[in-house]
């Protein structure tokens, strides 16, 4: 399932217009609401700025989702930099659990110069290569 809020998916090109990026926006939503009425989606705020771009995020995806008929279920989970202070790892056990069970994740921002001295496997971002 894929989402396009504010851009365009890699490998798709960027679009020309508002009125083209609205078009592939709605096209992307039309797919995935013709699979499945409900989707999980495990959201991962990070650090910084994070939780907020997550929460607006995560507000216009409902919006969009009572729009076309579908629901989705947030699963907020720490990572990066709230995964060492949470659990001690930049991705904890349990995150990626439940990034592997859902539908989908939502990425937000991970680092900061609180983390930066720590050695590189204990920093936020190597959290990211655990996700591929």
């Amino acid at each position: 399932m894929a989402f396009v809020v504010g851009g365009c998916r890699s490998g798709l090109g960027a679009p020309t217009s508002a009125r083209q990026a609205t078009v592939s926006r709605r096209s992307v939503v039309l797919m995935a609401t013709s699979k499945k009425d409900n989707y999980s989606i495990t959201t991962l705020p990070g650090d910084g700025i994070g939780p907020e771009i997550i929460s607006v995020t995560t507000d216009i995806l409902k919006e969009v989702g009572k729009k076309h008929d579908f629901s989705m279920e947030f699963t907020e989970c720490p990572f990066g930099g709230a995964g060492l202070d949470a659990a001690g790892e930049p991705l904890p056990a349990e995150t990626l659990a439940s990034c592997k069970s859902a539908d989908s994740i939502l990425l937000a921002a991970i680092g900061g110069p609180k983390w930066d001295g720590l050695p590189r496997e204990k920093r936020p971002e190597t959290g990211l290569l655990g996700l591929r």
